[in-house]
Formats: C-alpha cells, structure tokens, sequence
C-alpha cells in the first residue's frame, strides 16, 4: 500500500473479497497505486462468477451482444460492463457474418452422452444456422476481431464508434481456446450437469466458457400454466379451497393487500386483491 507504481495489475478479481481488510474495494486500492504517475494504468482480469447476464441483439449490426446485467454479482463482470464492452468476434467460415461465440450456440445431439459430445458438438452460427467443425476454429482465431456494440467488420476492418468511457474492458469465450475442442467443452459441461453438483457446473461455465453461472429452476412454459386456468368469481371462495391467507403490503398512504385461497398440493385461487387508501 506504500509504494506507488506506474502499473498495477490485479489477477483473479472475483476470487477476491469485496474489501482488502478493513480498507475498501481491492481494485480501487489497487488504481490509487498509479495517482503518482500520469501516465499509470491499472489492469484487472478474472474469470467470471456467479450473475445472470442475457443477450441482445444489435438493432444496426444484428451482431448479438451482452446485454447490462444490473444485478450481477461477479466483480469483474460488473467492471467490464463500466468500460468499452469488447467482445471477441468470429467471421463464419461458411456465410462470412460476424458473431460472438457463446455457450448458448455449442449443440450436441439430443440425449448425448459426455462421450457422445465429445465427437459429436459442432457450434452453430446465430446468424444463418450454418454447422462450424472444430477444424475451423485455427482460421477463425486468425480472422477473429473484438467488437463493442455498435461495431461491424467491413473489408477486414472494424468500423463504428468505440462506446465513450476510460476504460478499455475485453471479454472472449472458452470455445476460442485453442487448446480445448468444442467436443471436449460439450463433454465437460455434460458430465458436470448428469453429476447434480451445481458447484462443478459453475466452474465449466465460469472456466470453460468465460460466463457468469446462475442457478436456474425448471420452469414450465407459460402456455402450460396458462391452460390449467378454471374460470371462478371474484370475492367467493372456490370449491376445494381449505384455507385462505392474507398479505398486505404496506405502504405510506394505503395498503395493498391480496387473498388468496389454497387447496392440495399448493392449488391456489386469487379471491381478492385490491388498495385501501388513507390520510396522510
């Protein structure tokens, strides 16, 4: 903490606490290292942690993005949203547009096992559905450029305004690594899932493709909820309900409440919900 320094690099942010000791957030200890030093840089990596980031695609590009995580919980995650947002970019081998590889385009045939995937991934381009071979990857690693949102490649070049901000922040997938096949990520992640442990399934997600890890339920589509509606009154107890419980919600001038009626196994009808205004 004594010494200043022209570069300060901090390695493995997220595997770090949120305070160096009693003395605040290490990555801001780290950058008033450099305050000395006009010139001083300061350059954060890590592998990412636990958030649920989703993708967005790029209304003037196409190019599909990463869009804002607000409640991300992964250090660097979060400090790579606060600069550029560089993400690094394939041209397919077959239709030539321009995509980031993610996790979500690796594909395996259906009902694989790990040994199974490990012959049998392909990754599949977002943009025309065209099948890219592991073989492809050496060119495409040679071609590949890093993105921001806003920015194509044209004859080779990138184009496009770099988003305003002092901090040059890059993120690159695992399926880039040259050292690992799409086969051998596929399988990682296969053996992983069929183990049950969500803690070994992080790490393949965090690892193996750059990205956050979040516990995800299994969740019906709505259009199967949505067909096991009964038609009721309002304000009248449903037949086979057997208790009913109130919430109330309160506010600073009135109280939202809800009644709610429960049968067996969790059926549930909404008898009532409405606002109850009052002074001040």
């Amino acid at each position: 903490a004594s010494h200043p320094a022209g570069l300060a690099l901090v390695d493995e942010r997220d595997r770090m606490g949120n305070s160096a000791g009693d003395e605040g957030d290490p990555v801001e200890l780290a950058d008033a290292r450099t305050a000395t030093f006009p010139d001083g840089k300061l350059i954060v990596s890590s592998t990412p942690t636990k958030g649920n980031a989703d993708v967005e695609k790029h209304p003037e590009t196409g190019i599909e993005h990463w869009k804002i995580a607000d409640e991300a919980e992964s250090p660097i995650w979060r400090l790579w949203q606060e600069g550029t947002r560089f993400e690094g970019a394939w041209p397919c081998p077959h239709c030539r547009d321009d995509f980031v590889p993610r996790f979500r385009n690796l594909q395996w045939p259906e009902g694989s096992s790990p040994a199974q995937a490990l012959r049998d991934a392909r990754l599949i381009c977002p943009s025309n559905g065209c099948v890219i071979e592991d073989t492809d990857k050496t060119k495409m690693n040679e071609r590949g450029l890093y993105l921001a949102p806003g920015q194509r490649v044209v004859d080779g070049e990138v184009v496009g305004d770099i988003p305003e901000s002092d901090c040059w922040s890059y993120w690159v997938s695992g399926l880039c690594s040259p050292w690992r096949s799409f086969g051998a990520r596929a399988r990682s992640f296969l053996a992983a899932h069929a183990s049950g442990d969500s803690d070994r399934i992080q790490a393949v997600v965090n690892t193996g493709f750059g990205e956050l890890f979040a516990v995800r339920g299994d969740a019906p589509e709505w259009q199967a909820v949505a067909a096991l509606r009964q038609p009721y009154e309002a304000a009248t107890v449903p037949e086979g309900a057997i208790l009913l419980t109130c919430a109330v919600d309160v506010q600073k001038n009135r109280l939202v409440y809800s009644v709610r009626a429960w049968g067996w196994d969790y059926e549930s009808w909404v008898v009532e919900h409405d606002e109850m205004w009052g002074g001040r």
